[in-house]
């Protein structure tokens, strides 16, 4: 962190912000590469996985891959060799000479001065510049300047991990303007004969750099922020309609074990109207980005400031039909936040997803029909944990509950208006809209049923008297050979897989599934994790005669799975 110091309130924001074990250690949403264990080994990918304990089985092994995890990341004798080496020569580097086009309308960068076109390259990764490099003749022909150079070790680029480089105490600013930084950058390269010390230091700096990013890149200042630090699971209680993460419930007085989400600050914010464009603003944790704040811009240029606003870290969308209102929200999240936001408007415009929805669940929950003027948001340290709008807008009545197409956590993708969801059998539905409870959309069938002729094999897992996943197996021919309803279904010592023939390619049919089990889980006010699940299966299929006939016959059959 030198020279910068180490604002201490954020810092425990940002702790407070993870979740934590019995005995104290904090979950950053990684596994020290490799060192812990991370339970569990197989989900869907937006499934949140926790520390689990040592790896043994590489503890005394000394060729273990693990073995560069003991190597001294503080002093490291190749470091100080190559600061010493980078003093010795200095020069500077230009680039190939490379003409200019000045009628090459393609190259936006064209009309920019050289400075700002530098300005624009020292923020970028060096994959990147070697990307624009390709793309644009305008930054083909900048040279590399040792400024350049020098800017490949901030805290955010390829050698961050070099702190020596740009620490005081180890090289004074005399010497910093003296050396050639290129030939440092070189040298400080991790190869596969580099030491275990220098390979160890970028490792831990890798995990090290996006926590340094939230100390050292502070919002703007908002002080329509208001810290409201609960031990309790958050509830919007019934005048709000909300998403966010996952906010566990847990005893009172306990130890906030595994709390995934934990709402820290909060605002209301008024959105004016017309709106011309939103910002998003993004903060990474462990490679993920999260939403972190929110600006809504009025034709006039007057913004409207929610949460931790980032003008470095933004991604904008302005509407291409011109200032609107705003009439919903299209949200992702992850169990420790949302990733990213869609804009509806009220001339029926949605803007592209706004972050990283890849792999998350999604729901319209935020969206109605007429113009949103208020929402509510929580956030954690760093990023938002929970979006909300009022519940007494449209669409619905409020005599009429929501369906469960609007209300739902989708995955992979929000169901189309066209597939019937059978709202009013899903047993789900007891609990509360806004707890984090994805439903996860399997087309085993395929699309109008164009699947089920090559079905022949359910397996069920059964794991603890609980059934943990269904596998559906299709015939040799057929454009799938498994579908699985939940990717934990691989082998494990108390885990059996029993299985289940279905002649799809004779005609039979799946008509339903019986579930018994307990689904309990909402008792209260409070809804206990983990208190949910399916202990037996019963599957209703029907054979189905059509030789040359156009009748069509069959018979159903109730046959109990487990």
């Amino acid at each position: 962190m030198r020279p910068d110091s180490v604002p201490i309130q954020r810092l425990y924001d940002v702790c407070l912000s993870c979740p934590a074990k019995e005995t104290g250690w904090l979950d950053w949403g990684h596994s020290y590469g490799g060192l812990m264990n991370r339970l569990p080994t197989e989900g869907y990918p937006w499934e949140d996985v926790h520390i689990a304990g040592y790896i043994r089985r590489y503890l005394g092994v000394t060729d273990s891959p693990l073995s560069l995890l003991i190597g001294e990341p503080v002093d490291i004798p190749e470091i100080q060799t190559a600061l010493a080496e980078s003093q010795v020569k200095r020069a500077d580097y230009a680039a190939l000479a490379i003409a200019p086009a000045p009628d090459d309308t393609s190259d936006c960068f064209q009309r920019l001065p050289q400075e700002v076109l530098e300005d624009i390259r020292v923020l970028l990764p060096l994959s990147d510049v070697a990307s624009a490099r390709l793309a644009s003749r305008s930054f083909a022909r900048l040279p590399f300047t040792q400024a350049f150079w020098a800017s490949r070790f901030a805290h955010a680029h390829e050698r961050g991990y070099c702190l020596e480089a740009r620490d005081p105490r180890c090289s004074s600013l005399a010497v910093q303007r003296t050396r050639d930084w290129r030939m440092l950058y070189e040298l400080t390269a991790v190869t596969p004969s580099s030491s275990q010390q220098l390979k160890n230091r970028k490792r831990i700096w890798s995990y090290l750099k996006d926590i340094v990013s939230l100390l050292l890149e502070p919002p703007l200042p908002n002080e329509n922020m208001t810290r409201e630090l609960d031990t309790s699971p958050l509830d919007p209680g019934e005048s709000w309609r909300s998403v966010g993460g996952d906010f566990i419930a847990r005893p009172a007085n306990s130890f906030p074990r595994k709390l995934k989400c934990r709402a820290i600050y909060a605002q209301i914010a008024n959105i004016p109207k017309p709106i011309h464009s939103v910002s998003v603003s993004f903060q990474t944790l462990s490679d993920r980005p999260y939403v972190s704040g929110l600006r809504f811009t009025t034709p006039t240029g007057e913004p409207t400031n929610i949460g931790f606003v980032l003008p470095q870290k933004e991604k904008s969308f302005a509407f291409h039909y011109g200032p609107s209102t705003i009439t919903g929200f299209i949200v992702a999240a992850a169990p420790r936040g949302i990733t990213a936001l869609r804009i509806v408007s009220a001339q029926g415009e949605i803007s592209p997803w706004i972050g990283s929805a890849d792999g998350l669940p999604q729901t319209i929950r935020l969206c109605t029909k007429t113009a949103i003027h208020t929402i509510k948001a929580h956030f954690d340290g760093f990023k938002l944990v929970s979006l909300s709008i009022p519940s007494n807008l449209p669409p619905q009545p409020e005599t009429t509950p929501l369906p469960l197409r609007t209300t739902a956590l989708w995955y992979p993708s929000i169901p189309p208006a066209t597939q019937h969801l059978y709202d009013a059998s899903f047993p789900g539905r007891q609990f509360p809209d806004h707890e984090y409870r994805p439903l996860v959309r399997v087309m085993f069938g395929g699309d109008r049923g164009a699947l089920l002729p090559y079905l022949t094999r359910l397996e069920v897992t059964v794991c603890n008297a609980a059934i943990v996943g269904v596998d559906f197996i299709y015939a040799a021919d057929a454009p799938v050979q498994r579908v699985q309803a939940c990717p934990s279904t691989a082998s494990a010592d108390n885990s059996v897989k029993i299985p289940f023939a279905i002649d799809g390619p004779g005609g039979e049919r799946l008509t339903g599934f019986q579930a018994e089990g307990s689904v309990n889980g909402y008792a209260g006010g409070v809804s206990r994790a983990g208190s949910c699940w399916i202990s037996s299966l019963k599957v209703r299929r029907v054979a189905v005669f059509v030789p040359w006939a156009r009748s069509v016959t069959g018979q159903e059959i109730d046959a109990p799975i487990v």
